[in-house]
């Protein structure tokens, strides 16, 4: 990537304007077009009546106990040839969706060090003793906010990947409340706050896209949460219908990113 495409990505981040698309469109255009063409195939061979037969006993399974379902036998179909799709794209071209991905974790990085008041804010900010801290199911925003001059402002960040980890670090552990929801968020911020004194803190629990199709036919997403003074000030939820990883991964290092910032410069 040119580095004039870097500041211009940088540029467009600190104007709260996403660039993931951007940086994927070619890959996701590339797979669009392999979906329909695999569509196609499916329904010109016995694929497709197949697929069909199929996606009835996996519903009809699914159904017992009267559980509401979220597919057609059709929708369940389409959705498992666009995730094979995925599947293999992610196989053929890993190195390039990591270098992606890698991209954006470069131009988030540099926002932030050449935006023009938030690392000067969380540095003044710090050195009062309001200090921050970062709670992240993956490691994405994390390593473009601890620049030099970062121990004036990070008491902590941790990635928590499951219950087990939220309760050793300190998070009670409550079986009806789903991994993945408002509460969850909201709890991590607060026990940064209770555990380690901070003043800020932006929290995020989330779904990433897996290499199935679930049964739920949930949409990956996350709920984000800030804290400040003890108080949560805002929860977020964000559907990501995405189906390469490396893209949710970059959606999700900029929505965290456009969330510390309203943190700070409200």
């Amino acid at each position: 990537m040119p580095l004039n495409t870097l500041r211009e990505y940088a540029e467009a981040l600190n104007s709260q304007q996403g660039i993931a698309q951007q940086i994927f469109a070619q890959k996701v255009n590339a797979l669009n077009e392999k979906i329909d063409e695999t569509a196609v195939e499916f329904k010109h061979t016995d694929k497709w009546e197949q697929g069909l037969q199929i996606a009835e006993k996996d519903i009809f399974s699914w159904s017992r106990g009267g559980k509401k379902q979220a597919y057609t036998p059709e929708s369940l179909v389409n959705a498992r040839i666009a995730r094979d799709c995925a599947n293999h794209i992610e196989r053929e071209s890993v190195a390039e969706l990591l270098l992606l991905n890698t991209q954006h974790q470069a131009a988030i990085s540099l926002a932030f060090l050449t935006h023009p008041d938030l690392f000067s804010k969380m540095v003044s900010e710090g050195k009062e003793g309001k200090i921050f801290g970062l709670v992240e199911m993956t490691d994405r925003l994390g390593p473009a906010i601890q620049p030099t001059g970062s121990s004036n402002y990070y008491a902590i960040k941790y990635t928590p990947y499951g219950i087990a980890s939220r309760a050793a670090i300190g998070e009670e552990d409550d079986e009806k409340v789903q991994l993945v929801s408002a509460t969850t968020a909201e709890a991590s911020a607060k026990n940064l706050s209770r555990l380690f004194g901070v003043y800020y803190a932006l929290a995020e629990t989330s779904t990433a896209p897996r290499n199935d199709v679930p049964k739920s036919g949930r949409i990956s997403g996350a709920y984000i949460s800030t804290l400040e003074d003890s108080n949560i000030i805002n929860t977020t939820m964000h559907e990501i219908p995405v189906l390469f990883r490396a893209k949710f991964d970059s959606i999700m290092r900029e929505l965290m990113y456009f969330t510390l910032c309203d943190l700070y410069l409200k």
